[in-house]
């Protein structure tokens, strides 16, 4: 899991939810053994594509 390498101080910041309609940008903050999450809004994740 991406949480579990966070280190001390570390933060993530990630797009979830079940399909790409429905998402939350969530940030998780590491402090000793404690982890924070805050949700930040809904978003919608766009994949990169090759141009051409």
């Amino acid at each position: 899991m991406l949480i579990d390498q966070l280190a001390e101080g570390g933060v993530l910041v990630a797009p979830v939810g079940q399909s790409a309609w429905s998402q939350s940008l969530l940030r998780y903050r590491k402090s000793g053994d404690v982890v924070s999450r805050e949700d930040l809004g809904a978003v919608r994740f766009v994949p990169m594509v090759p141009n051409g």
